[in-house]
């Protein structure tokens, strides 16, 4: 009986030890992979003129200023990033300052406002 006993122990252990080892391996590609969607653009990665009509374009520096060119008009800017968050703070007191939730996918700067003057989403093509 203890034969018995012993065997089914073992066994009890292989089944808790496998369990585990998914658990774990669950856990870290889901780290890894909130990681990777999450990862920061840098100051300097955001660097040129994105343009989002006609009328409105926006320049960043890539060191944290920029202007906006609006309607004829320029309204300078600093920028910070932090994560996903694009803040930007305009110098002209009369303008409300913006956060928007921000991705960078090629030629396109995809911005999400989460708060400022403007609501909504809006796609800027950057331009050489």
């Amino acid at each position: 009986m203890s034969k018995k006993k012993n065997k089914k122990s073992k066994k009890t252990l292989i089944i808790f030890v496998i369990v585990l080892i998914i658990i774990i391996s669950t856990i870290t590609v889901i780290k890894i992979s909130n990681k990777k969607n999450n990862e920061s653009i840098k100051l300097d990665e955001l660097v040129g003129q994105f343009y989002y009509d006609k009328n409105s374009t926006y320049e960043f520096d890539g060191k944290g200023n920029g202007c906006l060119y609006s309607e004829g008009k320029k309204y300078k800017y600093t920028y910070t990033i932090d994560s996903n968050k694009l803040k930007i703070h305009f110098s002209d007191e009369n303008l409300m300052d913006a956060i928007y939730s921000f991705k960078l996918d090629k030629n396109k700067l995809l911005l999400t406002s989460e708060s400022g003057a403007v609501t909504g989403d809006y796609v800027l093509e950057k331009r050489n």
